[in-house]
């Protein structure tokens, strides 16, 4: 077709932040955009492992309807001022629940953005005019006339940014927890800091009561009311809906020891919000991400199960991967040369002999997610500068790169819960056959891989805690194998054929969680063909 492959030629980034130019042009539908765009459909929370293209939809909710979306940014609210208060974070550390605090920040936040985007308040003649309005409406409403108090308190510094309102309503918390329990801020940063901060344990419970107290009496009743207000009385054109979207909630916006406990009063606050008709809260969320905040805020009443219903859950199948990859590369051939349709097979060898077609073997070394096909395609066209197709050989040399880059990005993936994964799963499982059984593994041959990772500093943590109880006898070789194979099976490393009538499963696209109990020495442990290379995994025959 006269085509070649320019130097440093792609078919996009694997950031969807950074993949504007192809995003634009080749944002695939796959059923679920119209979904978090219907307002009446009450899933929000669009979930999906990293690189499955939630980012990407989000952008393309913010491109379909650029007047009508409110982009919240986790790291621009401040709430790194919330962890880094004094008195903030002697109550929560001395077991006071402020989650109904959090829960109000994250409520006023939407609220208060959503008004000032759906009635162009952004200066203060607009704010002026926009409180006249309220006034006039609920005049004669004496049920609104109360709930419309709370707007008066937030006049003077409505249209502030968001940053500024967060500090505000925290240091209002500040002095009302403060009074409360009559405790000097200074005295408590200066005994905190020396270690020295301590009391009896009825000084303790009457301080837990005050604190408690406080938090209670956050105007959760008035701003839902606001809420029912927006519904009825602002959002009522069903033309004009508008969207509020975040995402980045697993970077690092705020200090780990309240960040969980916010994302959680977040997803709380979006559950009440979805009661505001024309109007509708997008939260992208990794699913390892939510499992971590449900598995360490648990408390009574909030069980994950509670929130399936609202999840939006991200998965794609082989046809609408190869359906991308041919827009992809359609519109890479077509910026050079050519007005005709181009599809990715065009670009590819006819075969790779006993190896079958090469665009199945690229979709089996990938989790069927955009990312990861994006990926093992660039690092072919890579090594194909001025050729007009990659070859077999083009595909064996990419997929050297493209393995270890995976290799290492599912240890950035899980990092928080597995630190020490990566070491882990080059131990147990480098250099063994494709597919094996648990029995290649006796409890000489663990006990010397343990003894090699203890020497590697690698029992005080993630999958080493376990580890270490077989060191100390607490459990047996088999068990802390089938805990090991769980986990890899979870993050992705291997499959699982558990019965010998069925094909293997996979974490991502079948059961995403398994019992270690479920293991036998029956069970076939395949390791995924996206990183058999990386280990130096032997193909059986």
């Amino acid at each position: 077709m006269g085509f070649k492959f320019k130097k440093d030629a792609d078919i996009g980034r694997i950031d969807a932040e950074f993949d504007q130019k192809f995003l634009k042009k080749c944002f695939i539908d796959t059923g679920y955009l119209e979904i978090a765009m219907n307002t009446q459909d009450q899933r929000m929370f669009v979930l999906g492992r990293t690189g499955t293209g939630k980012t990407a939809m989000l952008q393309e909710v913010s491109r379909k309807k650029p007047k009508n979306v409110i982009i919240i940014s986790p790291e621009s609210l401040a709430l790194q001022y919330i962890s880094n208060n004094n008195i903030i974070s002697f109550f929560e550390d001395i077991g006071v629940r402020l989650e109904p605090f959090y829960k109000l920040l994250w409520k006023q936040i939407f609220v208060l953005e959503l008004i000032k985007e759906c009635k162009h308040i952004h200066n203060e003649e607009e704010k002026t005019l926009f409180f006249q309005d309220l006034k006039r409406i609920f005049k004669k409403d004496k049920r609104k006339q109360k709930p419309f108090e709370y707007f008066e308190k937030c006049e003077d510094d409505f249209w502030q940014a968001t940053e500024y309102r967060t500090k505000e309503i925290t240091n209002k918390f500040e002095a009302e927890l403060t009074a409360a329990a009559g405790i000097d801020i200074k005295k408590i940063a200066e005994l905190k800091a020396s270690g020295s901060l301590s009391f009896s344990k009825e000084e303790k419970a009457e301080l837990i009561q005050r604190g408690q107290k406080v938090v209670n009496d956050v105007p959760l009743r008035e701003i839902n009311e606001i809420m029912e207000i927006l519904s009825e009385d602002i959002l009522t054109d069903e033309q004009k809906p508008f969207y509020i979207l975040v995402d980045k909630l697993d970077e690092d916006w705020v200090d780990n020891k309240i960040r969980y406990k916010l994302i959680k009063a977040m997803l709380e606050a979006a559950k009440d919000f979805s009661k505001i008709k024309n109007a509708k809260v997008l939260i992208s969320l990794r699913k390892d991400l939510m499992d971590r905040v449900f598995k360490l805020t648990r408390g009574s009443g909030h069980q994950q199960e509670k929130y399936d219903d609202l999840c939006l859950k991200i998965r794609w199948s082989e046809k609408e991967i190869i359906e991308l990859l041919d827009e992809r590369v359609d519109t890479l051939v077509n910026e050079q040369y050519t007005n005709r349709k181009v599809y990715f097979r065009d670009i590819l060898p006819k075969s790779l002999g006993k190896e079958g077609k090469p665009e199945v073997y690229i979709l089996e070394r990938t989790f069927l997610r955009p990312r990861n096909a994006i990926a093992f395609v660039n690092c072919c066209i890579a090594l194909c500068t001025d050729q007009p197709k990659i070859t077999a050989t083009v595909i064996k040399k990419a997929e050297v790169t493209y393995s270890r880059d995976r290799f290492r990005s599912i240890g950035d993936e899980w990092q928080s819960d597995y630190p020490n994964l990566l070491d882990f799963a080059s131990a147990f499982l480098k250099t063994k056959p494709d597919h094996f059984k648990i029995d290649i593994y006796d409890k000489d041959s663990v006990l010397d891989l343990i003894v090699s990772l203890y020497e590697n500093g690698q029992l005080g943590t993630g999958l080493g805690v376990e580890a270490k109880k077989f060191i100390d006898c607490d459990i047996d070789y088999i068990d802390l194998l089938k805990y090991l194979f769980t986990v890899f099976y979870k993050v992705g490393f291997i499959g699982l054929k558990l019965d010998p009538s069925h094909e293997a499963q996979y974490s991502y696209k079948d059961d995403p969680n398994i019992n270690p109990n479920n293991i036998d020495e029956n069970t076939l442990i395949y390791i995924h063909k996206a990183f058999c290379n990386i280990l130096g995994v032997i193909k059986k025959k």
